[in-house]
């Protein structure tokens, strides 16, 4: 399988990353193909509602590292989320 895995913590050391790289290296172990993206060391903006990727079928028209991210995603057999949690609620 082609496996995206995009994490959300900015702790490089802490717990989220740890999950995720025991995740990462069985997935491996079994034959998976991996692709990371640490979002919170990206360079993602938010949706500014210009509608351009309904037009143009490019993910999105400011060019940041979220194009990568989706061409990843649309070529994914699975996308796995790592995060920590917050006060009950996801970063």
């Amino acid at each position: 399988m082609n496996i995206v895995v995009i994490t959300g913590s900015p702790r490089k050391n802490g717990n989220s990353f740890a999950m995720t790289a025991a995740f990462v290296r069985r997935a491996e172990e079994l034959g998976h193909t991996i692709r990371r993206f640490d979002a919170a060391f990206l360079k993602i903006g938010g949706c500014r509602a210009c509608e351009t990727c309904y037009k143009t079928g490019k993910a999105c028209s400011f060019d940041d590292d979220f194009n990568a991210i989706a061409s990843a995603i649309l070529e994914a057999d699975v996308v796995v989320y790592t995060m920590s949690v917050y006060w009950y609620s996801i970063p």
